[in-house]
């Protein structure tokens, strides 16, 4: 059991930084197309460049909801059931700040407005931040001493 527990928590690091390498890809695919391309952009549609700041703001407050709701009956929970609800948690957050990254990339594109592409590195430093550790696990979902002691 120990042993699935360590690989549940090598999962939820591989996924975690898998969602965060489109919207970071993409952000610098679109930066270069903008950098190479002056005459990229549509006038008309410059009011959408405060869609991204609306997702930021969803997923920042979404996000954290959603994470603390699918968090909130693990107390009576085994270690494998605790560790399979946060990465389903940490999964949920994670895809609400990778989509934002994605929308942002595609209304920089959209508008030729590379300015709002900064919002990435922000996202980027929330999933720095929030990176599945063995002390973050053990913090959100309240292990005893001896789940920690067999995740080591």
């Amino acid at each position: 059991m120990a042993q699935s527990a360590k690989n549940t928590l090598k999962i939820s690091r591989i996924i975690h930084w898998a969602l965060l390498a489109a919207p970071v890809l993409l952000g610098i695919f679109v930066y270069l197309f903008i950098q190479n391309n002056a005459a990229l952009g549509d006038e008309s549609l410059q009011e959408l460049i405060y869609l991204p700041l609306v997702f930021m703001l969803v997923s920042i407050v979404g996000g954290r909801f959603l994470f603390q709701k699918i968090l909130g009956s693990v107390k009576d929970k085994g270690l494998e059931e605790k560790l399979q609800l946060f990465l389903k948690a940490s999964i949920v957050r994670n895809a609400l700040f990778e989509m934002t990254g994605l929308v942002t990339a595609v209304v920089a594109f959209l508008t030729g407005n590379s300015t709002i592409l900064l919002l990435i590195p922000i996202i980027a430093l929330q999933f720095i931040t929030n990176r599945p550790s063995l002390q973050k696990v053990e913090i959100e979902l309240m292990l005893s001493r001896e789940e920690v002691d067999s995740l080591k």
